[in-house]
């Protein structure tokens, strides 16, 4: 399956910042895959005296480990791990 066909899996916080000469600024951006797979994302960054500036953002989901179900244990009713 091509990344065009997939859902969204990268969102930005904010759609604009600015930052002033000389200073810096943070540009959250949250990688949520629904499935499996390698991902991509352009960050553009984007100034009219200074031009453009495009990062690549990669991200790569795997299946969740599997996770260990306690079980009822039928002559005390507790718990068992």
């Amino acid at each position: 399956m091509s990344a065009v066909n997939r859902l969204r899996s990268f969102f930005a916080v904010t759609q604009s910042v600015n930052i002033s000469p000389g200073s810096s600024d943070d540009i959250d951006v949250i990688f949520l895959p629904f499935t499996p797979g390698i991902y991509q994302c352009a960050l553009i960054l984007s100034d009219e005296s200074v031009g453009e500036l495009l990062y690549l953002i990669n991200g790569t989901a795997h299946l969740p480990l599997p996770e260990e179900i306690p079980r009822l244990d039928q002559s005390d009713g507790k718990m068992c791990y």
